[in-house]
């Protein structure tokens, strides 16, 4: 279902307090014209009624693109404790409903859930949603062009089509020195990490929430290749 809620805001503008109504869940299916409006990312915004302000807000938020057996879900800066309650939840050990959920995730690959902590992440997943790639491939293939293109400094990647060149890139920011760089993504890439881990993903028992790149480093580890 598609959700919104009225939530009292503070204009980081004006300063002045005001209400507004603002997405707190999309399904694509009941709301097929919502689309555009998650990837541009308006969903997060709120104007200011006073001064006409517009920010973007970082709220709880849940996207569902149940046709493509997708569901992706933003808790903003979550902490570690909101994470693992979430992920308790999935896994059946988070009260009632949880149980069913969890085992319904077992049973089919068919529903993929995604748990993530920023916006750029969030946007990151729509972007590989998008382009019928498993996310799963896209992480481990990150990590090794991150290892290609940071030259041992501490960069975070990205996935995301250019729209200048219309090519898949992997983009590197630098928060130490906010310098940002980016690199094509070579479908040949794509493709060996699909040939060289497809079959250790299906193997696995429990269902994936969380998919970023202390997963994929630990999966690499997990499952060394020649």
């Amino acid at each position: 279902m598609s959700l919104k809620e009225k939530t009292s805001f503070r204009c980081g503008h004006c300063g002045k307090d005001f209400e507004a109504e603002i997405w707190s869940s999309v399904n694509s299916e009941i709301n097929p014209e919502m689309r555009d409006s998650v990837r541009n990312l308006d969903v997060f915004k709120v104007k200011c009624p006073h001064c006409g302000n517009t920010e973007l807000v970082q709220r709880p938020f849940v996207y569902n693109e149940m046709g493509k057996g997708f569901m992706i879900q933003l808790i903003p800066n979550g902490s570690e404790a909101e994470v693992k309650q979430m992920l308790n939840f999935f896994s059946g050990k988070g009260g009632e409903g949880s149980d069913v959920l969890a085992t319904l995730l077992r049973r089919t690959s068919d529903l993929q859930i995604r748990l993530v902590t920023t916006i750029p992440r969030f946007k990151e997943k729509i972007a590989i949603l998008d382009e019928q790639m498993d996310d799963r491939l896209v992480e481990i293939a990150k990590v090794l062009c991150k290892t290609i293109a940071s030259k041992g400094e501490d960069v975070e990647a990205y996935f995301f089509r250019n729209p200048e060149i219309d090519k898949l890139c992997i983009g590197f920011y630098n928060p130490k020195n906010q310098d940002s760089f980016y690199m094509e993504l070579n479908p040949e890439i794509y493709d060996l990490m699909k040939q060289s881990y497809s079959e250790d993903i299906k193997k696995m028992s429990e269902p994936t929430i969380v998919v970023d790149e202390k997963w994929a480093r630990q999966f690499i580890a997990e499952h060394p290749k020649e």
